[in-house]
């Protein structure tokens, strides 16, 4: 039986070190987050090093990855 039901978990930008822990067979969605507007309103994402391992691990597992913006 096929569930409704979304799975969303969020992935810290803080919390690079933990990206080898992620299960991303647990998850429909994951949100990178933050992004945030510098003084002239670019868009800052931190850690970007890292985004297209996160993108390339989740694609593998078929889960989107959303971009989170807070400031």
């Amino acid at each position: 039986m096929q569930s409704n039901f979304k799975v969303v978990g969020y992935l810290p930008a803080w919390k690079m070190n933990k990206l080898s822990k992620v299960r991303y067979d647990a998850f429909n969605v994951l949100v990178y987050s933050f992004a945030f507007p510098d003084e002239e309103n670019d868009m800052v994402i931190p850690n970007l090093d890292f985004v297209n391992t996160i993108l390339s691990s989740a694609h593998q597992s078929d889960v989107k990855v959303f971009l989170g913006v807070g400031g």
